[in-house]
């Protein structure tokens, strides 16, 4: 007995004569019948994390780069796992230099409320351990813990914002936008020139070939739109085709018809065709969230997002209200009669720093660090916020082992005493014995001294 075949819906309309169907149909029948490799998926993991690695290596420390993984495994394993909850089929992770990390799948029934679970569970779960983590680290201060929930707080607030592809775009994209892909174009617009505006006032590369790709994309959403729009012109609606993964021929001739108006001329038309007919389908076949479905998925979305934002901020006041406790300013008089402030900051083990500030509360002249017997760890000066000149490093006995030379925050030279001779290291091996290499911002005392400091100097100067 043949296998029973999906009843298919009435024609209302001409079907256009096969042509690059009969390609395409073959092309997705000899895909579909690919087994999954999950090796070649846990290959492709392997592969892609030793190439961003290989990357992105020399820019951070080795434990620096470890958290960066590491936010970026969670992260993506919520996707991971959401996808594998709802039965993805062909589920895999890979990284990307300079991007991060993604994980694709392909969904056996697309549903929307399922996609924006999906979307959810790869930030929500990293935000929210990033501030567990915090609260941890506010406690115990120790400082990679606090770069570790630094940095998933913004990793997953940053994925949080409402631009495609990110996943705020993606799940206002399903719960809104999808609906109707003129809306949906003009929603990846409206994306595109957020990043783009982000991009040109961070003055970041990657942001802005992340618009660029979005851009390219827009007219491929209106060309899907197109085809779907004729499909359902067509066809009378079935809920059977749901769970149909690849199109009847009737429907596959259509939209083929509609994309090799624009795709026939171009480069691997079929694969081209191929991967447009499996878009169209699943855009066909999709069924956003209902109403109450909908208002509840925003709901918690732009709940996730306002704590995505107020969190990072609580977490930086916290940590600069305990820095500045342990922090006080007092007035010395120095060997040549001048009388300056210092701020002296204590540090959990007895040991301690002084460092000398101007009138605006910004570092400037000499510094000193001591370890809980009083003796000198470290000396060197501040220039209007920035490390200047020479800062000398001592050992537990006071013998002096590095000295590093700085012209205004940036590092010009770095010289170790190795078996009692100096050695000048050069500069691309630097990052192997400090990650002190160069200042982006100055700094300065605690935060409420320089407000207050600033805020007198305009009251005075409006007199």
């Amino acid at each position: 007995m043949s296998e029973k075949q999906p009843i298919l819906p009435s024609v209302v309309g001409e079907v256009a004569e096969p042509g690059w169907a009969d390609k395409v149909e073959a092309a997705l029948l000899q895909d579909s019948a690919k087994p999954v490799d999950r090796w070649r998926n846990i290959r492709t993991l392997i592969v892609t994390l030793i190439l961003f690695i290989a990357v992105m290596g020399g820019r951070f420390t080795f434990v620096d780069g470890l958290i960066v993984i590491g936010v970026l495994l969670v992260h993506e394993g919520g996707h991971y796992l959401g996808m594998k909850l709802f039965g993805y089929r062909d589920v895999k992770m890979f990284f990307i230099p300079f991007m991060g990390a993604a994980v694709a799948g392909q969904a056996r029934t697309p549903k929307g409320w399922q996609q924006v679970i999906v979307s959810l569970l790869g930030p929500t779960p990293g935000l929210l351990i990033g501030i567990v983590l915090g609260i941890i680290a506010l406690k115990t201060e120790q400082p990679n813990l606090m770069k570790v929930a630094r940095l998933a707080m913004f990793i997953n607030a940053f994925n949080l914002l409402p631009f495609v592809p990110l996943d705020g775009g993606r799940i206002l994209e399903t719960v809104l936008f999808s609906r109707h892909p003129a809306v949906e174009a003009g929603f990846k617009l409206f994306a595109v020139a957020c990043l783009g505006l982000i991009a040109y006032l961070l003055g970041s590369i990657v942001l802005g070939v992340l618009a660029g790709l979005q851009l390219i994309t827009i007219p491929i959403v209106l060309l899907h739109g197109k085809a779907v729009r004729k499909l359902r012109k067509t066809f009378v609606p079935d809920p059977a085709l749901m769970d149909i993964q690849l199109p009847p021929r009737p429907y596959l001739q259509v939209i083929v018809d509609v994309l090799a108006e624009k795709l026939a001329k171009g480069t691997r038309p079929v694969t081209a065709m191929a991967n447009g007919v499996k878009s169209v389908w699943r855009i066909f076949r999709q069924k956003p969230p209902g109403l109450v479905a909908s208002v509840l998925f925003l709901a918690v979305y732009f709940t996730v997002l306002l704590l995505a934002v107020v969190a990072p901020l609580l977490f930086e006041v916290s940590y600069r209200i305990s820095h500045d406790n342990r922090s006080f300013i007092s007035q010395r008089i120095l060997d040549d009669g001048c009388i300056v402030e210092i701020e002296t900051y204590h540090e959990d083990d007895a040991s301690f720093h002084e460092t000398q500030i101007d009138a605006d509360g910004w570092y400037h002249g000499f510094a000193k660090g001591y370890d809980a017997e009083g003796k000198v760890q470290y000396e060197g000066n501040w220039q209007d916020g920035y490390w200047h000149g020479e800062w000398r490093y001592y050992d537990t006995d006071g013998a002096l082992t590095t000295i590093m030379d700085f012209d205004h925050g940036c590092l010009v030279q770095y010289r170790i005493l190795e078996n009692g001779i100096w050695r000048d290291i050069p500069p691309e091996e630097w990052e192997s014995y400090t990650s002190t290499q160069a200042q982006t911002k100055p700094d300065g005392a605690n935060s409420r001294l320089v407000v207050k400091r600033i805020l007198k100097k305009l009251y005075l100067s409006s007199e």
